[in-house]
């Protein structure tokens, strides 16, 4: 794969949140649930950084920046009710302009879910992107799972199996 173009900019369809500190870029089809997951979550106290489209620039990190495009900032797209503006529902701190993406959760429409446990992020080429990505049907606690991987992700277990985590608790028993 090629070194990403550093302020190389792209605008990619999804929702963008920071879900306890961690970028979450959250994609998946038309219909899928993606804002309605992010009103969730808003109703939790996470924040909004995108809507509909999340504009993304690699930078000299290595890790990916997102924000919204300007006349989209704020804004949530609800099926059935409109565009609202989340600060007017939620406050201003319900909103961040721009966030690093380090994680990505796929919806998948219906009720088939993809057979992979919490620990198993992979590593997925998405517009050129390199992102650690689970993937959940949209039947699913959508919310509450991204928190909860969200909360794995910053204190660094994703990558231990089930199988560690056993092992692990098991040597610190005997």
């Amino acid at each position: 794969m090629a070194e990403p173009k550093y302020g190389l900019t792209q605008q990619v369809s999804g929702t963008l949140m920071r879900v306890h500190g961690v970028g979450i870029l959250i994609t998946g089809d038309a219909g899928a649930g993606k804002s309605d997951t992010a009103l969730a979550l808003l109703k939790a106290n996470q924040q909004l950084v995108a809507d509909d489209a999340v504009i993304v620039t690699q930078s000299n990190t290595g890790m990916p920046k997102g924000s919204s495009p300007p006349a989209a900032r704020g804004l949530l797209f609800l099926r059935g009710i409109g565009i609202i503006d989340v600060a007017t529902h939620f406050g201003h701190k319900s909103l961040v302009k721009i966030t690093d993406v380090e994680l990505r959760v796929h919806i998948e429409l219906g009720g088939q879910q993809p057979g992979q446990l919490i620990e198993e992020w992979c590593p997925v080429a998405y517009h050129g992107l390199t992102i650690p990505t689970l993937q959940f049907s949209s039947t699913r606690p959508l919310a509450s799972l991204i928190m909860i991987a969200a909360q794995e992700w910053r204190q660094g277990r994703p990558g231990k199996t089930a199988t560690e985590k056993l092992m692990a608790r098991h040597a610190t028993c005997d």
